[in-house]
């Protein structure tokens, strides 16, 4: 019994020291918005341009081939994406939510998420 409790407090000391010696690291950041908040990439190698708050400046960032586009989490093609847009713009009664994820070191957005309760 005694060696039981011994091994498990050693182990937990060796854990608990591993876990404290690895920095966290943030590589993403991220913007939730709403729809009327974001002015979108007019094509795929264009920039996205974000309104953070109401009294904030807007800030911009590059999108480029590899960003991925998102509907309710289900990647599609940029002009299906665009699509998407332009119909949730014209239904403003239902809300409709963005992300915009990307790379804290080179600006670039990863990937967009248009979010929006299904029909």
């Amino acid at each position: 019994m005694t060696r039981t409790a011994l091994t498990l407090v050693l182990l937990a000391a060796a854990l608990g020291t591993a876990a404290a010696q690895r920095p966290i690291e943030i590589i993403e950041r991220s913007y939730e918005l709403e729809i009327g908040d974001v002015v979108f990439p007019v094509t795929q190698t264009g920039t996205v341009t974000v309104k953070p708050c109401p009294d904030c400046s807007s800030v911009v960032h590059a999108v480029d081939a590899s960003t991925t586009y998102l509907l309710n989490r289900m990647p599609v093609p940029y002009e299906e994406f665009m699509q998407a847009v332009g119909q949730r713009r014209l239904v403003s009664s239902e809300p409709t939510s963005v992300g915009v994820y990307y790379d804290v070191e080179t600006k670039r957005v990863k990937r967009i998420l248009l979010s929006y309760a299904a029909r």
